[in-house]
């Protein structure tokens, strides 16, 4: 009987070895999706491993001037982000399996352009924005207009 009980448990533990092996070797991935709702910009991470959502992926934010937010997925393998102003984000994406970093090898890019409304009068231009846009183009009627504020 102890012979036999032993036999089940190290055929237990292979397969728990085993078991290990397969799921800290899965596929990691971090899918990017983006639009607007309401007119705001938002951008959502699914983290999976092997297409199954993984919770508390640690989520870092940076944009082009260095400022920066972490975060980790929710339950659903969801991060979500709101970007407060126009530019180019980047996200890295940080899985921890069995105590193991896993970065992944690409940096995801989002980039919002700037919303300007135009209003043109004959040769005038009314120009629109909440942000200070420094330099920037127009095309009108297929003519380059560069202008500066």
């Amino acid at each position: 009987m102890e012979k036999q009980f032993t036999k089940a448990f190290v055929i237990f533990l292979f397969f728990l070895i085993s078991l290990q092996i397969v799921c800290a070797a899965c596929s990691h991935y971090a899918y990017l999706s983006h639009g607007t709702i309401d007119g705001k910009y938002y951008a959502s991470i699914l983290a999976s491993c092997d297409d199954i959502a993984m919770e508390n992926v640690k989520v870092t934010v940076s944009d082009s001037k260095g400022k920066v937010t972490e975060g980790v997925t929710n339950k659903n393998g969801e991060f979500l982000f709101n970007p407060q102003r126009p530019g180019t984000y980047f996200f890295d994406i940080e899985f921890l399996i069995d105590g193991n970093k896993i970065n992944t090898d690409r940096k995801v890019v989002y980039k919002i352009k700037p919303t300007i409304i135009v209003n043109r009068t004959g040769n005038n231009y009314l120009i629109c924005s909440e942000q200070n846009l420094d330099q920037f183009e127009i095309e009108d009627a297929g003519k380059l207009a560069i202008i500066k504020q």
